[in-house]
């Protein structure tokens, strides 16, 4: 593959991650709650539970990890004039004010790309 050594690439893939899922932790309602215990039942055919937080639970970073790969689209490629770095942006801010389309270059190789190095590599990159 033509990319697979393109480190602005995997980079950006990483920080889209880390970015969309720092933004879906920070919008989870901190009071939610999840049960979680055991699935040994007891002779009294009663189980272990116990509630915890679903913010930044294992549960919740898992459901957000297997929707990352729709996330790749949102997103468009500029190049940083100073550094010559490839920079991946979101196509539209959360805020909802216009997002800068200043060195764009959007194209469905570059999604696709995006997409492989994201949902391939992301374990990778969450270590």
């Amino acid at each position: 593959m033509a990319h697979a050594k393109d480190m602005d690439l995997y980079c950006g893939a990483c920080h889209m991650l880390v970015d969309e899922i720092h933004w879906e932790i920070n919008q989870t309602d901190p009071k939610r709650t999840i049960q979680v215990g055991s699935f040994r039942i007891m002779p009294d055919g009663s189980q272990r539970l116990s509630e915890i937080p679903y913010k930044q639970s294992t549960v919740q970073l898992t459901e957000l990890l297997e929707t990352a790969c729709s996330k790749p689209g949102d997103y468009y490629q500029s190049v940083d004039k100073l550094t010559n770095t490839k920079i991946y942006r979101r196509q539209n801010r959360r805020d909802g004010q216009p997002a800068s389309l200043k060195n764009l270059t959007l194209s469905k190789d570059i999604m696709k790309m995006l997409k492989f190095a994201s949902c391939v590599k992301r374990v990778r990159c969450m270590m």
